[in-house]
């Protein structure tokens, strides 16, 4: 073939190539281009021909396509390319290329393919790559894959949140190793048979071993894709079930413990629905009815109670499904048993805020309502006796005569007794009906209520503190003397009237500094109230940790040694705003020329000392930084102006003198009120802050933060103001933003909280301040948990979310928080962070739920289902030891009056039958005088009468009744207890304690060695007190005696005579003051014990 032939040839399979050919002169302008031109880029040879091959490239590929041509003409070797071009159409089309230089024709000849297609694939796989990739380091689920052994080949990353194990810290470790011993067999089964099948099983609830050594349940899908030549492994995705299966346990125990409860329960117990039908019976029920249960329940209780007892029956049943629990007793005639009477409990089921059903339980009482009819005389006798009588005390009966008056009485009236008793009240005082005593007492012997009131008695010329306790017989009435105290309030009242007309905050303490009264200014001041600051020092109160209180350290001795101090000093407000304050310290003498009190004058100097502070800030930013700073002259007009001035506003120092910013920067845009509050704040010589928007001098609008300090000369006069303009236009935007967001949040009654990524507020809603009482000014710019985490706040929960806020992990979690007003309260906290373009954590939203009610219906079933187990145990007990101690002395006497009905009276027998059933009939009223006593005491808790008691006298009043005995033994008794050792409690209930631990010292003492008791105090605590009492008597077995000590009618000397009954009332009155009491004893070395007694 001819050469002109072949290159004919040679031309036309190139045109017909579906590669792209072509040339280009050493300047990159386009020589040849064949037909794939069109096709592949749309352009048509005439198009590009004599054009820069440039024009045709996509902008970013330009600059490595020119290196890599001038890599080419510079060694001449064949080089190869991949960029982009534009089609004519505007698509990009990614294109392969193979280039080399030709010196024959000094060109660049280059053949390109078509790799769109190849390009778009490879991104779609790497983009569904990366999905998978995602979801399985990110998933709530743990994904694994393992051999046919079961030795981790593959972890997910979530392996390492929910296990601790890192990503390859399991590879190559067999994961039978991990699980739990108990739970392997399970396991290996399910192995086996997923291995035999080929298939997949679940296997739930099975142990594996975390990182940190504990124990985790998982619930495991296993699949088997050992046959699977693209796995070739068995497949498996976990779910830690920990929580959910100690939920359920939970769960399971309390229906349990709820199920025994209910059909163990020795008292009769129905579920009746709100119509009254019977849903439910236990045991004692079908026992109690006389029927089983299939013909108790879904029949209504009206068949199993009188008729006239049905309406009232009925009326508690409605009122019990209102949510309230009802207690009330039911006397009547039952078909069958006779009279009877019932104490009845209906105690409402509430689900999710509905009453579903209610629990009555039934006790039969008829016994215990026959004991109490016939002890009411030694119950009010024993009542009377028990009575603390220190105060002067005195007893009249409803036809107005003294039947009593003690000492103290005397004393306080200079009468006799003799002038009272047996007198009426009318006779002693026949002006008495004209006075407010006589209304009181009248008032509470109609009504039955108890009075306590002070007034004063022009008989005796004293102001009286009077309490008077009703009776079936009269009127018990306390009184004491307190003169001298009206007339220090009096004489406090007049200086408050003065002190309440000044702005000045004004605290009266005593001279120990305890806070006696302050007025309203130093509420205003300092948030804290009368009430709450009663009691405590200034700086119990206003000083904290961080504050500086050198200035008060300074002159506390010359203030202690009486003399008039000030100072200043940076206080504490009850909201945790600081707060300074000019002080003046005055002490006041009394009459003996002892310092008695402190009056102390507080200024509030905060404004002043801010506007010091500020000063010296500005001038240091004046001086130092770029930020604009103006000095103005009294008239608001400009003197100064720095650099940071002029690049702020485009303002030069020359075109600012003279003029009034307002005027110079002001934007026809802006609102005029910020300006306006400003120039009012600035004409009163007050510092001032707000936002303005600014026109600069080149006509551009900007938000700047304007903060202006007068500055007074030494006299107090004005001469001029610093002002700092900072721009925060960014600021102002952002805030924008976030109030458009504000906007969604506000609408639900959750609470939402925006912080930045370091934890500090920005933004909160309504629904925040409603469940929280903080504003949104209150928390701006500080950590939320910095005000609402608290006491009982439980450290390892925010502890948690402290460290997966710092992770940038989503979070939740339910804590106790307090509101401002400083109530506790639960919430349910859901915590998410925000990322921005670089992947950091920019802001955190997080939404409160407030979970109190919640928590609250929790702690409410389980505090009924302890009480009701108590009072169960605590009711058997009695019951049981009632009737063993009644079973005795009845049975005597049933069988002395049988044998005195048969023998004749004159006879010795009779007598000595007589004489023994006296006896048993003392006996029998000693029992009931004892379940008298201690059914006052169970049924006073909650109710009983407490008043502030000096210790030492009540041991004082023991020791004298105990006189005669303590002395006939020869016996000493050493009291080591401080004067004025105080606590609030039940004064007959405290003489009880210390009578009977001091009788029982002199009862059983050792015959070896004379008695010697010792009773101590370890001191005044904040909370309570610890006194001990300790003999060196015959003591007891304290290991024999088990927990049998303080328990009724126990006894542990046979050899001396007792009821047992002094420890159990020694317990039982410490328990009613929520008290408790502890013993320690050898036998023939000594007995002690120790008594806690709360302050309050």
């Amino acid at each position: 073939m001819k050469p002109d032939k072949r290159l004919g040839v040679f031309e036309k399979m190139i045109n017909t190539s579906l590669d792209l050919f072509g040339s280009t002169d050493q300047h990159g302008y386009i020589q040849y281009v064949n037909n794939a031109f069109k096709v592949i880029l749309g352009y048509e040879s005439r198009e590009m021909l004599g054009r820069h091959f440039y024009d045709f490239i996509h902008p970013d590929d330009v600059q490595a396509s020119s290196k890599a041509t001038q890599k080419l003409l510079k060694s001449k070797a064949k080089i190869t390319l991949s960029n982009r071009y534009i089609h004519k159409d505007g698509r990009v089309v990614h294109i392969e290329w193979a280039g080399a230089w030709s010196e024959d024709v000094d060109l660049i000849c280059f053949v390109g393919r078509d790799v769109t297609e190849q390009k778009v694939g490879q991104q779609k796989l790497y983009e569904k790559e990366e999905r998978h990739r995602v979801l399985v380091e990110h998933g709530s689920d743990m994904l694994a894959l393992f051999d046919e052994n079961v030795v981790f080949t593959y972890s997910s990353g979530s392996t390492e949140r929910i296990l601790g194990y890192t990503h390859g810290q399991l590879i190559g470790v067999s994961a039978l190793e991990l699980i739990h011993p108990d739970d392997l067999d399970f396991v290996q089964q399910k192995l086996e048979q997923v291995l035999a099948t080929e298939g997949h099983t679940t296997m739930s609830d099975f142990r594996f071993k975390h990182a940190s050594g504990e124990w985790r349940r998982l619930e495991t899908t296993i699949s088997n894709q050992l046959h699977n030549s693209a796995v070739r492994a068995l497949v498996t995705s976990s779910r830690d079930v920990t929580e959910r299966f100690a939920n359920e346990q939970r769960l399971l125990e309390s229906e349990q413990r709820f199920k025994a409860m209910f059909e163990e329960n020795p008292d009769t117990v129905l579920i009746e629905d709100k119509d009254g039908f019977v849903l439910d019976a236990n045991h004692a029920a079908e026992a109690h009815i006389g029927l089983p249960k299939s013909e108790i329940i879904h029949r209504h209780i009206t068949n199993f109670i009188p008729p006239d007892a049905v309406e009232v029956c009925m009326h508690h049943l409605k009122e019990a499904f209102s949510g309230k629990i009802v207690k009330f007793v039911l006397k009547a005639d039952f078909d069958g048993y006779g009279y009877k009477v019932l104490d009845i409990t209906k105690i409402p089921v509430n689900v999710n805020g509905k009453v579903i059903a209610v629990h009555s339980i039934l006790k039969n009482i008829t016994d215990i309502t026959n004991y109490q009819d016939t002890l009411k005389e030694h119950a009010r006798k024993l009542t009377n006796i028990f009575e603390s009588i220190t105060d002067a005390f005195c007893t009249i009966d409803r036809n107005w005569t003294y039947t009593y008056v003690n000492s103290e009485f005397e004393r306080q009236t200079k009468l006799k007794k003799e002038n009272f008793i047996g007198r009426s009240f009318f006779d002693i005082y026949p002006e008495g009906t004209d006075t407010v005593f006589y209304d009181k007492y009248r008032h509470a012997m109609e009504t039955g209520n108890t009075i306590h009131f002070d007034a004063y008695s022009d008989q005796l010329g004293l102001w009286l503190n009077v309490k008077a306790y009703p009776s079936e017989d009269g009127l018990s009435i306390y009184f004491s003397d307190i003169t001298e105290k009206v007339k220090a309030q009096k004489e406090l009242q007049k200086l408050s009237l003065v002190a309440n007309n000044t702005t000045n905050g004004v605290i009266i303490t005593d001279s120990s500094r305890r806070i006696e009264w302050v007025n309203e200014s130093f509420t205003k001041l300092t948030g804290y109230t009368l009430e709450e600051a009663i009691g405590k020092r200034p700086s119990d109160l206003l000083h904290r940790e961080l504050i500086d209180t050198q200035s008060f350290d300074l002159v506390k001795e010359d203030m202690l040694r009486g003399k008039p101090v000030s100072f200043d000093i940076q206080n504490v407000k009850k909201n945790g705003e600081l707060t300074w304050l000019s002080v003046q310290i005055n002490p006041v003498f009394n009459e003996s020329n002892e310092l008695s009190k402190f009056i102390t004058i507080q200024t509030d100097i905060s404004d002043k000392k801010k506007a010091e502070q500020e000063l010296e800030k500005l001038s240091l930013v004046a001086s130092k930084v770029n930020s604009s700073v103006l000095i103005l002259d009294k008239e608001l007009k400009i003197e100064w102006v720095n650099d940071g001035f002029s690049r702020l506003t485009g303002y030069c120092f020359e075109e600012a003198i003279g003029k009034v910013p307002f005027e110079l920067l002001h934007s026809k845009d802006a609102d005029v009120k910020p300006y306006k509050v400003l120039r009012e704040k600035m004409i009163t010589g007050l510092p001032a802050e707000v936002e303005i928007l600014y026109r600069k001098k080149t006509g551009e609008d900007i938000w700047v933060s304007v903060q202006v300090n007068p500055i007074y000369d030494e006299s107090g006069n004005l001469l001029r103001f610093v002002n700092l303009q900072t721009d925060i236009t960014d600021k102002v935007k952002a805030r924008k933003e976030l109030e458009k967001l504000s906007l969604v949040a506000s609408k639900t009654d959750n609470g939402v909280i925006i912080t930045d990524a370091e934890g500090l507020t920005e933004w909160v809603n309504e629904g925040f301040t409603k469940i929280t009482g903080y504003t949104l000014p209150e928390i701006m710019g500080k950590k939320p948990g910095a005000l609402l985490q608290g006491q009982e706040t439980e450290e390892s929960t925010v502890k948690m979310m402290s460290e997966r806020i710092q992770q940038g992990l989503h979070t939740n979690a339910t804590l106790i928080n307090y509101r401002k007003s400083g109530e506790k309260f639960w919430v349910s906290m859901d915590i998410t962070p925000i990322f921005g373009e670089d992947g950091k954590v920019t802001q955190f939203i997080a939404i409160q739920q407030d979970a109190t009610m919640m928590k609250e219906a929790e702690a409410n079933l389980v505090k009924l289902t302890q009480d009701l187990y108590k009072q169960n145990s605590d009711l058997l007990q009695f019951t049981y030891i009632v009737s063993h101690n009644l079973r005795s002395p009845v049975a005597n006497a049933l069988g002395l009056t049988g044998l005195l009905s048969r023998v004749p009276k004159d006879s010795p027998l009779f007598d000595k039958a007589l004489d023994n059933l006296n006896q048993s009939v003392v006996q029998l009223d000693g029992v009931l005088r004892d379940v008298s006593m201690i059914l006052s005491i169970r049924d006073s808790k909650g109710t009983l009468e407490k008043e502030l008691i000096d210790v030492k006298t009540v041991i004082q009043q023991a020791l004298s009744s105990l006189e005669e005995p303590l002395k006939s033994c020869g016996g000493t008794v050493i009291d080591s207890i401080s004067e004025g050792l105080n606590v609030r409690a039940n004064k007959a209930y405290i003489y009880s304690i210390f009578y009977n631990l001091l009788s029982n010292a002199i009862k059983y003492r050792s015959d070896q060695r004379p008695l010697e008791v010792q009773i101590r105090s370890f001191g005044n605590f904040e909370k309570g007190i610890l006194i001990s009492v300790s003999d060196n008597g015959s003591g007891f077995d304290l290991k024999q005696a088990n927990d049998n000590v303080f328990k009724l009618y126990k006894r542990f000397h046979a050899d001396k005579k007792g009821k047992g009954i002094g420890l159990y009332l020694v317990k039982t009155h410490l328990e009613a003051m929520g008290g408790h009491v502890e013993v320690a004893s050898q036998v023939n070395k000594g007995t002690r014990f120790l008594i806690y007694l709360p302050k309050a």
